[in-house]
């Protein structure tokens, strides 16, 4: 699956003001926004009614980045789970489980990787991000579609429709500039699905009680954090994960609509007292840009949507104690 959009990083609260007024005006008196109370009403029936049914379908999912489009099988069972599989991947299949998809090798029955969730497109936002979602963005509603905009920028980060039975129908996601970048639809959902076709995918579904990513406090934890953020963001949870054989930190920021993460390792990787700081290295794939270097001994991996020069700036306000 491809990883979800992040939000614009702006320095500046005075620059921020100015921006808002000036790119939202003109957008904001356009739309039909809907108050924050009648906005939280929708959405959390939205998300309700997109986890209240048993359903299997086909999800089209144009990819502008790449010019790639894929489709993919996704499966709910209300008691169970959620599952999807991308159709080219024959063996592989995606489970939900927390915020964290498991990827399960469907022929070994093995959990081959965990990776964070962030968004699916073909599910609405989560219940428990909705109200901090709000207090980032506006919604524009009308007939059976909406427009989720910042209340930074002004600017359209997402829409979407629903069905006749109020479940997420279609979504779509724009860049910082507004340019749509991602879409997807339903092409097909069965809400009486053949269940003896699907047992293979209610087992995936089991596999990851097996595996468990623990949540923690960071109180009392030595962690790095970056003193600039985003507008809007908060650290949102804590994980200690395990890959490629060491322990980490995975810190989660949201705005309520989307995330980033900032990896650390729990010990450090360079011997006591050398206090080395190491070049940074960075990859990027598709509009995803990691930077990954050590601070202090720990190595450290800053995950976003951000452009180099921005997340140089946010991979370098990273202090021992953080400033926000």
């Amino acid at each position: 699956m491809r990883r979800p959009v992040f939000s614009f990083f702006i320095e500046l609260s005075s620059f921020i003001v100015v921006f808002c007024v000036t790119f939202s005006s003109s957008l904001i008196a356009q739309a039909e926004i809907v108050s924050p109370e009648e906005a939280l009403s929708f959405l959390k029936e939205m998300a309700r009614k997109s986890t209240d049914r048993d359903y299997w379908g086909i999800w089209s999912n144009q990819d502008y980045f790449s010019g790639r489009k894929d489709f993919y099988e996704v499966v709910h069972l209300r008691y169970i789970g959620l599952a999807w599989r991308n159709l080219n991947e024959e063996n592989l299949v995606a489970v939900k489980k927390g915020h964290y998809r498991y990827v399960v090798d469907m022929a070994s029955g093995e959990v081959r990787g965990i990776y964070p969730l962030y968004n699916l497109p073909f599910l609405p936002p989560p219940p428990d991000d909705l109200e901090l979602l709000l207090e980032n963005y506006l919604l524009d509603l009308q007939d059976r579609k909406g427009r989720v905009i910042s209340r930074y920028t002004g600017k359209i980060v997402r829409s979407f429709s629903v069905d006749e039975k109020g479940l997420l129908a279609s979504q779509a996601f724009y860049t910082l500039e507004g340019e749509l970048k991602e879409q997807g639809e339903f092409v097909y959902r069965d809400y009486s699905p053949d269940y003896t076709q699907l047992v293979k995918y209610a087992e995936a579904m089991k596999k990851p009680s097996d595996v468990n990513v623990p949540t923690i406090s960071v109180d009392g934890k030595k962690l790095f954090q970056p003193s600039l953020l985003p507008p809007g963001f908060n650290l949102k949870q804590v994980y200690l994960v395990k890959n490629q054989g060491r322990d980490w930190y995975q810190m989660v920021y949201s705005d309520g609509l989307e995330h980033f993460s900032l990896w650390q390792s729990v010990y450090p990787w360079t011997p006591s007292g050398e206090k080395k700081t190491r070049k940074i290295s960075c990859r990027k794939e598709d509009d995803i840009v990691t930077l990954m270097g050590e601070k202090g001994g720990f190595y450290l991996a800053l995950m976003g949507n951000f452009d180099l020069e921005m997340i140089t700036q946010i991979f370098n306000s990273i202090t021992w104690k953080g400033g926000n």
